[in-house]
């Protein structure tokens, strides 16, 4: 029990500093717009848009990154995607892994379901 807590902990934790720092990476980017003016601007779909999945769009499209979240209810997501407009929008999860060349599986681990979850992004392939 003990440990399973502490793992828990753990991996909350090294999410939040890996979203700061996309954040603090993205923060350089977002002032020059550096990826959509040297024409390498990516298209990335993120499945998910919680603590992992929702900075690192907002950061990914301050850059100059085109971002499609996808989630269970997208509604949900208007006030994200005002935040990152013009260049996101939400989706379903099967959306956001059609639209990218990059797609990240955001969701935590108890939400994943292994067939659902390879099914989308298996149909890229």
């Amino acid at each position: 029990m003990y440990a399973t807590t502490f793992v828990r902990r753990f991996v909350f934790k090294l999410a939040g500093l890996i979203a700061l720092a996309a954040l603090a990476a993205g923060a350089a980017f977002a002032q020059s717009g550096a990826a959509e003016r040297e024409g390498r601007a990516l298209r990335i779909g993120i499945i998910g848009a919680g603590n992992m999945g929702g900075p690192l769009g907002l950061a990914w499209a301050e850059a100059g990154h085109q971002i499609v979240w996808g989630t269970r209810n997208p509604a949900e997501l208007m006030p994200l995607v005002q935040q990152a407009s013009p260049r996101a929008s939400a989706g379903y999860a099967d959306a956001a892994a059609f639209f990218g060349d990059v797609v990240l599986l955001a969701v935590p681990r108890s939400q994943r379901l292994a067939g659902r979850s390879a099914s989308c992004c298996a149909a890229r392939s």
